[in-house]
């Protein structure tokens, strides 16, 4: 167990430090995109890559299909058998890169249609359309060892490689913007960058296994020999597109109902809202391996309270930060990007619930994955109907805010309800009322820190820290964090045994 906590500990290290490098460079030199590229431009990359995400359904579910099978050869050191799936991954993620691209060529001849509103020329959103669908077929074809590094918890070499990448790239593209300021230059580097992070990467993983002498061509060979896979990607696929439409469709369906520029102003507080996800995710998504390992072992108490404590501490990290997010945001755009951008507290508070609902569902993900648990497929593809449906009649009657019901609707009913309710009943092999008891507690925590900091905030900071200026909004969001910290830490601490278990594993973890 300590090497599992030890290397995710080295996981959240490693995401952390590059999680604040890259932040700061991708708040500062989204002010310089927009003022040089415009509203419009950065809206049709947003929508452009929401787009090309919705492709991702050809992936069918694969890497999670390969990752759950590695688990255990991993865990045996079986060479052998990770050289083969690796081989098996390699040869269906060529399969589906074909069909990738083949979907891209078709889908451009509709992009004069979708784009119809649009004021940019019509070159410049083939070429960044192009852009975009190259760097994600090189994901296909070479990328795809990047998932044994994954599964073996050594996820920081991808964040390392990947990471200052983006932080080169997003340099240089400000250095030549502010004196050029041509889309086509930012998007070539965008281009290119993609392609050299892909080659990069795969030379540090023939470094780290240089056993693994995976052959793509013997793939379809090998494929006989884990029927399970073919099953499992069946399985998956159906999962990945709700994730697909939950994540994808938003920027679609916003810029179906308003336009590109409206697109922007979401993007501006979703961007906000990705990069408080990716900090959560990189650091809690580091022990999805370790998870995995856990349940191949087969030890049904440790699993149990393993999940207790990542339960306990996911809500609190999500508390903690969805009420920072809600008391700092607005004051952060004013300083950021100016009071034009600001959108309505009805908005905020929707973009803020669907942040929650995701991230306080994603470790009964993790255990679902872990356990193998795909073959509930009418639950993704209810997520996804619902989403949809929601969002169109949302979008229709109320524009921006109706659209944001759609995930938040179909994240209630399938992610926190159906799928607490199938790990427990299948995988944890408990009552879900364990499971209703305990997120009741995390849920009156949430409120009664709601309530407390507002009571603070609207008689004491608001005197204190009334200016919108940089300097002021640094000073109230340090104090907002760390009275709301607080307060949750004290609360989560005197209410939950699997948070004050966490915190100990992690002390002693740390300690050494």
């Amino acid at each position: 167990m300590e090497s599992r906590v030890k290397k995710s500990v080295t996981n959240a290290q490693v995401n952390f430090i590059f999680y604040i490098i890259l932040l700061v460079a991708t708040f500062f030199s989204r002010k310089i995109f927009i003022n040089s590229l415009g509203d419009e431009f950065v809206g049709l990359t947003s929508t452009l890559q929401n787009i090309l995400g919705l492709f991702n359904l050809a992936e069918l579910g694969i890497s999670s299909a390969i990752a759950f099978s590695l688990y255990k050869p991993l865990f045996e050191n079986n060479k052998k058998s990770i050289t083969e799936l690796i081989s098996i991954f390699g040869y269906l993620y060529k399969k589906i890169g074909y069909i990738v691209a083949g979907i891209g060529f078709i889908v451009a001849f509709s992009l004069p249609i979708i784009f119809n509103k649009s004021p940019l020329d019509l070159k410049i959103i083939y070429f960044a359309y192009f852009s975009y669908l190259i760097v994600s077929l090189f994901t296909y074809f070479f990328n795809y060892k990047q998932t044994l590094l994954t599964a073996d918890q050594k996820e920081y070499y991808v964040t390392i490689y990947y990471q200052s990448a983006n932080i080169i790239k997003i340099g240089i593209q400000i250095i030549l913007l502010l004196r050029y300021k041509n889309p086509y230059i930012w998007l070539i580097i965008e281009l290119t960058f993609g392609i050299i992070y892909c080659f990069i990467l795969n030379y540090k993983i023939r470094k780290i296994y240089p056993w693994l002498q995976s052959t793509v061509n013997q793939g379809k060979e090998y494929l006989t020999n884990y029927p399970e896979i073919p099953k499992h990607i069946k399985q998956i696929f159906v999962h990945k597109l709700a994730s697909v439409a939950l994540l994808n469709t938003s920027s679609i369906f916003i810029y179906a109902f308003s336009s590109l520029s409206i697109v922007t102003y979401f993007m501006n507080y979703n961007l906000i809202i990705l990069k408080v996800d990716a900090l959560i995710t990189q650091i809690l998504n580091s022990t999805s391996a370790g998870i995995g390992n856990l349940v191949a072992e087969g030890n049904k108490l440790k699993i149990k309270n393993v999940f207790n404590e990542l339960l306990a501490i996911r809500y609190f990290i999500t508390i903690l930060l969805s009420l920072c997010i809600y008391f700092c945001i607005n004051r952060f755009i004013v300083v950021w990007l100016g009071e034009n951008y600001i959108l309505s507290n009805n908005i905020i508070i929707l973009i803020i619930a669907a942040f929650y609902l995701k991230q306080t569902g994603e470790i009964v993900d993790q255990f679902l994955r872990a356990h193998g648990l795909f073959y509930d497929i009418w639950a993704p593809l209810t997520e996804a109907g619902i989403n949809i449906s929601v969002s169109i009649v949302g979008g229709t009657l109320w524009g921006l805010q109706g659209v944001l019901w759609g995930p938040i609707t179909s994240m209630i009913i399938i992610v926190h309800i159906w799928k607490p309710y199938f790990l427990y009943t299948k995988g944890l092999k408990s009552s879900v009322i364990e499971y209703c008891i305990i997120i009741s507690k995390y849920t009156i925590v949430f409120f009664i820190t709601y309530f407390i900091f507002k009571i603070i905030d609207a008689n004491v900071l608001i005197l204190y820290f009334s200016d919108k200026d940089f300097s002021s909004f640094i000073l109230y969001s340090f104090t907002t964090l760390g009275v709301i910290t607080l307060i949750t830490m004290s609360l989560m601490y005197a209410c939950s045994i699997g948070f004050r278990n966490f915190t100990e594993r992690i002390y002693k973890t740390i300690s050494k």
